[in-house]
């Protein structure tokens, strides 16, 4: 599997730990400077739903900064990339929606495709 640039920049925020999802956005920014500001938050949707959809990423929710994980699944995923709210950073101490890899996304991005 081929990653374009954008997935590879959103995998890589999320190999090595979780990354809120509001910060994809962000990331964007710097690491895929062909994205024009007003299309971030699409193509941050965009992006996020495609490495979902091929089992690369996983969706995590935590209340506040220091919370447990709890592992988002089916209708929740789906609600949450679809709410904008998500894609904003969080109130301090409100819920925080995680993006990680998993064990094949992990892999993928250190073999270099």
């Amino acid at each position: 599997m081929i990653l374009d640039a954008v997935e590879r920049c959103v995998l890589w925020a999320s190999v090595e730990d979780f990354v809120g999802l509001w910060e994809v956005v962000y990331l964007l920014a710097g690491g895929c400077p062909d994205v024009a500001e007003d299309e971030r938050p699409s193509v941050a949707r965009a992006t996020v739903g495609a490495l979902l959809e091929r089992g690369y990423v996983r969706l995590w929710r935590r209340e506040g900064s220091w919370g447990r994980p709890e592992l988002l699944a089916g209708e929740q995923v789906a609600d949450v990339l679809a709410e904008a709210i998500h894609w904003r950073a969080p109130a301090p101490g409100g819920p925080n929606v995680l993006l990680a890899s998993t064990a094949e996304g992990r892999a993928l991005f250190l073999v270099g495709t």
